[in-house]
């Protein structure tokens, strides 16, 4: 047994020949073979949400390349709750909350794997308990603008903004 270390084969067919020479110099007879090399799946992830809200749908597309196959199959798989399905593209409307590590695997038809591992953070959405509006507002000394109060009482598990937008259906 002798390791064969080639430059860098890309994948295809090759014919080799060997032989063997002693240290008097004398030669075997040359042995020939071919050599197979196999691409191995190059697996990416079209763009994607990496934040969704909880119970929001998200639809995943994997990228191959494959330079000796057309034809792969997929398993897609989270941290968090383990097998998610095989199709491509895919649609995940049930992740659990929390922060997951997502890894597709493409095989291809001579059984050579690849994968991509990306992250997609499932948050809960702010809940608004309550929200006091008054029923007018008085203009400024200069009758520009007006100042009112609003008070909003919102439940969520981390930091966040309220986001305030008025519509003005008429002016009396």
């Amino acid at each position: 047994v002798f390791p064969l270390t080639p430059g860098i084969l890309w994948p295809g067919v090759y014919n080799l020949s060997v032989f063997v020479k002693d240290n008097d110099g004398l030669a075997s007879n040359f042995a020939y073979f071919d050599l197979t090399v196999l691409d191995v799946p190059h697996v990416s992830i079209d763009t994607y949400d990496s934040l969704i809200g909880e119970g929001q749908s998200i639809t995943l597309t994997a990228i191959v390349s494959d330079t000796d196959s057309t034809s792969h199959t997929f398993t897609w798989t989270s941290s968090l709750d383990g097998d998610l399905g095989t199709t491509n593209p895919i649609t995940i409307s049930s992740l659990s909350l929390g922060q997951h590590s997502i890894t597709v695997t493409a095989t291809d038809d001579d059984d050579m794997e690849g994968s991509y591992s990306f992250s997609v953070n499932v948050g809960q959405s702010p809940t608004i308990e309550s929200v006091s509006i008054p029923d007018t507002a008085t203009l400024n000394d200069d009758g520009e603008w007006a100042s009112i109060e609003l008070d909003c009482v919102v439940t969520h598990d981390s930091d966040f903004y309220i986001f305030w937008e008025f519509t003005i259906v008429e002016s009396l």
